[in-house]
């Protein structure tokens, strides 16, 4: 959400943009490193944690301009003129052809969320004969490990991290 405010902001400063979430939140500032996935230690903390987290500054100047709107699902109105879905990919790896191929093969097991594959601290697929080598994967299909690991910072270390596995393993 917050990417797409920005580049429509930039392409248009006069245009008042208008965000939906289930309970009116804005998402997380990225962190440095991508954070492992886990329960949070006390769930009933959690949207009052996330209102508290601090925002890209551009953002903020958005929302202090009046130009970025945060509203509850509830109070979403007709009228708009552009609507952007920013809600992410489906919620099963597995029901993309590719991935259900290379499950149904051994190749890649869907980690137990069904979010993602279940991978190596490397990215690569931990299939049922152990870790696959010259493979890594980047991205969605971290999901299962990796809760934030769709978002520029973590796909660009990813990938670093990748080249450098990828080519530590071929120099060998």
């Amino acid at each position: 959400m917050a990417d797409v405010a920005l580049s429509l902001s930039r392409a248009d400063s006069t245009v008042t943009l208008h965000a939906t979430s289930r309970h009116g939140l804005l998402p997380h500032a990225h962190r440095e490193t991508p954070t492992p996935f886990g329960p949070p230690a006390d769930p009933s903390r959690r949207p009052a944690a996330a209102r508290g987290t601090a925002l890209d500054v551009a953002v903020r100047d958005l929302l202090a301009d009046g130009r970025l709107v945060v509203r509850p699902l509830e109070q979403v109105r007709a009228g708009y003129d552009i609507v952007v879905n920013c809600t992410g990919f489906g919620a099963r790896c597995t029901d993309e052809p590719l991935i259900a191929e290379l499950v149904r093969r051994d190749l890649a097991r869907p980690h137990p969320l069904g979010t993602g594959l279940v991978v190596d601290a490397h990215g690569r697929p931990v299939t049922p004969s152990g870790v696959i080598p010259n493979v890594t994967v980047l991205g969605a299909l971290r999901r299962g490990v990796l809760c934030e690991t769709t978002a520029v910072p973590e796909l660009r270390q990813q990938a670093a991290e990748a080249a450098a596995l990828l080519t530590s393993t071929v120099a060998a």
